[in-house]
């Protein structure tokens, strides 16, 4: 199993702050994986699919909280 590091931050934009998610393998060398929503958006909803993709692909992957969920800033 590889090792991997779970991170956390915000990205500040013009309309509000968006939550971000990541679960980094240090060495991988693809491009990342970025998980999208096509219905409620908050990371938490990806249970433990984010770190099994991870761990499988050897690739790094990012998941986000929709404006308006999670820990993503409301809709205005």
């Amino acid at each position: 199993m590889m090792t991997l590091r779970i991170e956390s931050s915000v990205l500040h934009t013009a309309y509000g702050d968006i939550y971000l998610k990541s679960w980094i393998l240090p060495h991988a060398e693809q491009a990342p994986i970025i998980l999208l929503h096509d219905s409620l958006g908050s990371v938490d909803l990806w249970r433990d699919f984010p770190e099994q993709l991870a761990q499988a692909t050897g690739r790094t992957v990012h998941a986000y909280d929709r404006a308006g969920f999670g820990q993503s800033s409301a809709l205005t």
